[in-house]
């Protein structure tokens, strides 16, 4: 129970994956199903081609057998009693009223005619072909198993979409029931939530479906599904996980920090070039300012020694007047 919970609070999606799983359980089993039964249904289908056939029709009416009237028969089981069944073969008229015929298969030398209680349709035979007198179990086998997988196929398909569109009403529900517990689901939660409880309420019925033979109402499922979410959101409450937003505000976070490190990692190597520049340039000019400060330099030593030199000549021409 804990890993349901953890799971409606922390999981990731919607729960698709989990609603298509058993869709496709449901529809293998459909196919599956269908197999089974078709099968068993091989020999009576043989018995009803050996009772028919041959039959030959050339453009568009039967030419073989001619003036035959046929009911077919089925020996069902271990039973030596043949039951007559409503499949007519009557080639000796073209045409049938169908206001007098009952349930059933008739083929005439023209028609053929199919009819139950809720319409009867009329086809019209065309072109020419033969039906042979043989052992059609591979063909029937054949024939069985494509309509298996085509079974099976749609099964799933319309399966999955329907528990998708059930478990996004449910979640409008899941968010009333939450919002009067005072819990914050986001979408994402409440759709994990109502898949979970469909889930769970569609297994029940058929594990009860399979060992009691119990018909499920729609309503009693709707509200089977209703009290499931009612007590995962009590666990939810009682049992506080941290929510998907909350996992989705750390992850941002982290990734965040993950950015800024990596961006702290690569600035550093771009403001070191950038001293390194300014090393130089500043090198470059205090190159630039001792070499044209140098020739400032050199006049101020030269007449510093002219002063020097000078200083002493007015002292010589001292010298020389007391002479005179």
């Amino acid at each position: 129970m804990k890993k349901i919970i953890s799971y409606i609070a922390q999981g990731q999606g919607i729960g698709l994956k989990y609603l298509a799983l058993l869709a496709l359980i449901l529809g293998i089993l459909g196919g599956v199903g269908t197999k089974v039964i078709a099968t068993d249904g091989i020999p009576l289908a043989q018995q009803v081609a050996d009772q028919l056939l041959p039959i030959k029709v050339v453009n568009g009416q039967i030419v073989e057998p001619q003036e035959t009237y046929k009911v077919v028969h089925l020996r069902l089981g271990g039973d030596e009693n043949a039951y007559p069944i409503p499949i007519v073969l009557d080639t000796t008229s073209d045409m049938l009223d169908i206001n007098l015929l009952d349930q059933g298969a008739y083929i005439t030398r023209s028609y053929l005619y199919m009819i139950n209680e809720h319409e009867a349709r009329t086809y019209k035979l065309d072109g020419d072909f033969e039906l042979v007198q043989k052992d059609y179990t591979p063909e029937f086998t054949s024939f069985i198993n494509w309509t298996a997988l085509l079974v099976g196929t749609f099964v799933f398909a319309g399966l999955f979409v329907f528990y998708f569109l059930m478990a996004l009403v449910f979640s409008f529900v899941a968010g009333i029931i939450a919002a009067s517990k005072k819990i914050s689901l986001d979408f994402n939660a409440k759709m994990r939530l109502s898949a979970v409880a469909l889930i769970a309420c569609v297994l029940l019925f058929w594990v009860l479906r399979l060992v009691g033979d119990v018909n499920v109402n729609m309503w009693l499922a709707v509200i089977v599904v209703v009290a499931l979410q009612i007590y995962f959101i009590r666990c939810l409450k009682e049992q506080p996980t941290t929510s998907s937003n909350e996992i989705k505000s750390t992850e941002t976070a982290q990734t965040k920090e993950e950015v800024s490190v990596s961006v702290t990692e690569k600035t550093p190597a771009k403001k070191g070039r950038k001293p390194t520049q300014k090393k130089e340039s500043v090198k470059a000019k205090a190159s630039t300012a001792k070499s044209t400060k140098a020739p400032k330099k050199e006049p101020s030593k030269t007449k510093a020694k002219e002063e020097v030199v000078d200083e002493p000549k007015p002292q010589k021409k001292r010298g020389r007047k007391p002479k005179a």
